[in-house]
């Protein structure tokens, strides 16, 4: 599935389309239009018009996109047919739909499937290189779940997510683990091993990088815990994921996403090159 296809990325289209629709829109007095415009002549809350504009909308209700595009004075029939065609499209549901119960929120695989590049730092495998053993070892080893078919479906929800690595334009991951994520043989040796060649696999992608953050590095930015930033292309604010035991966390501010990626671009800086965690990973698996 590409981005095209997406149900969420069909929502984030049309968030964008209407926004800029309003910042082109002019005033008879010729001064850009407010939301306060927006919703004084509409008989709307603000925050309704806030959760538009920046996707923070569940179903996207065609009756509120035509009176947006009525107030904009959007009359071209082919021009209107495309946000309201989004409509349509955004209220599809996507594959994670059916894992909400597990997860409690699916944001960000809905983000994830959109975006263009994921960097993460991480204490475990990232979920998009996990083995199935690998995965199902550490579903097990949380603690939290028995029931031998919810471990099943929240591995083969992981296995589905690796999908978009597979896409004609796939995402591009760029991966930095401590290295105890190596040396610890999660689920027994042969998982570990297995886990481990198919790292040294995925090195030969050319658009998936993985780093190993060594011992020997000593301190470094990374050691206050592990995060994801996704990347959606030019114009497009990045997003940082943070997830806890109990819940995830996801930060859009620039003053905070910002250091996020100065902090990343320091833990690669202090990393194994990608070179250099390749024979890492030959050397690990030799001494197995």
């Amino acid at each position: 599935m590409t981005e095209d296809f997406s149900p969420t990325a069909r929502r984030r289209r049309l968030s964008a389309e209407l926004a800029d629709l309003r910042e082109k829109h002019r005033q008879p007095d010729g001064r850009k239009t407010t939301s306060a415009d927006v919703a004084r002549a509409l008989d709307w809350q603000r925050s309704k018009l806030s959760r538009i504009e920046t996707n923070q909308w569940k179903r996207p209700s065609q009756r509120d996109v035509r009176d947006l595009l009525d107030y904009y004075g959007v009359t071209d029939e082919t021009y209107r047919s495309y946000p309201l065609d989004l409509v349509k499209e955004g209220r599809e549901k996507a594959w994670w739909t059916e894992v909400e119960d597990l997860y409690g929120s699916t944001d960000y695989i809905g983000l994830e499937a959109i975006a263009q590049q994921v960097r993460t730092w991480q204490y475990l495998v990232p979920g998009l290189f996990q083995t199935r053993d690998y995965a199902a070892a550490i579903v097990v080893g949380s603690g939290d779940i028995r029931d031998p078919e919810e471990v099943e479906r929240r591995v083969e929800a992981r296995m589905t997510r690796q999908k978009i690595l597979e896409r004609t334009n796939p995402l591009q991951v760029w991966a930095i683990v401590d290295e105890s994520v190596i040396r610890k043989p999660v689920g027994g040796r042969a998982v570990q091993r297995s886990q481990l060649q198919h790292l040294l696999d995925l090195t030969q992608a050319k658009h998936l990088t993985l780093q190993v953050m060594r011992d020997s590095a000593g301190a470094h930015p990374g050691m206050g815990g592990p995060f994801s930033i996704l990347d959606f292309g030019a114009g497009e604010r990045s997003i940082v994921h943070l997830e806890h035991r109990t819940e995830s966390l996801l930060l859009e501010l620039p003053q905070k996403t910002d250091r996020y990626g100065w902090q990343f671009q320091h833990i690669s800086a202090a990393a194994a090159s990608p070179a250099e965690t390749v024979d890492y990973l030959k050397e690990v698996l030799h001494d197995l």
